[in-house]
C-alpha cells in the first residue's frame, strides 16, 4: 500500500458490540490495489502476499443474509443471483464486495477481471448525510458494467 497509514484508524463501537469498528483511512488507489490483491488470489506481482486459501475461503458465502446474498470473512458475496449491493445491481455469482460507512465500496468481480473503488471524503462536513443513495451507487456500477459489456 503506497497510501496507507495504521496509525490513523479508529476504533469505534466498542461500547455497542464486542466486535468493534476498525475505521481507517486508505486512497481510492490504494483500495483498488487491494481488490486487484483478491482478484489476484493473493498474488501481487510473483509474490504471494495473502495465502491463495485464505482469499477463496474468505470470498466463498459462509453464511447467507435473509435476501439470499452471501456473507463471507467481511465480504458480502453474489450467490445464486442474489447480489450484495442494490438489487438493481445484477453481479455474477462469485463476485465479492466490501461495503464501508457512507457509500464507500470495493467491488471485485472475478469473471470480469473487473475491480471498482468508490470512496466518499469523511473529511466533508456532514458527508454522511450527502454520501451517495443506494441508487446511485446502483446507477454508477450498471454504467461501468455496462461499458463493460456485461449487462
Amino acid at each position: 500500500m503506497e497510501n496507507f497509514d495504521a496509525r490513523l484508524g479508529i476504533v469505534s463501537g466498542a461500547l455497542h458490540s464486542i466486535h468493534p469498528c476498525h475505521q481507517f483511512r486508505i486512497s481510492a488507489r490504494d483500495l483498488a490495489r487491494f481488490g486487484v490483491l483478491y482478484l489476484n488470489h493473493g498474488r501481487w506481482r510473483t509474490r504471494q502476499i495473502v495465502p491463495q486459501q485464505w482469499v477463496a475461503e474468505s470470498t466463498r458465502a459462509q453464511a447467507r443474509t435473509p435476501d439470499g446474498a452471501g456473507y463471507g470473512y467481511m465480504w458480502w458475496v453474489a450467490v445464486e443471483g442474489n447480489s450484495p449491493l442494490p438489487p438493481q445491481v445484477i453481479l455474477p455469482d462469485g463476485a465479492f464486495a466490501a461495503l464501508g460507512v457512507g457509500g464507500q465500496l470495493l467491488l471485485v468481480i472475478p469473471s470480469r477481471d473487473m475491480v471498482v473503488a468508490h470512496l466518499t471524503n469523511p473529511d466533508e462536513p456532514g458527508y454522511r448525510a450527502v454520501s451517495p443513495h443506494p441508487d446511485q451507487i446502483a446507477q454508477l456500477l450498471n454504467l461501468i458494467l455496462a461499458a463493460q459489456g456485461t449487462i
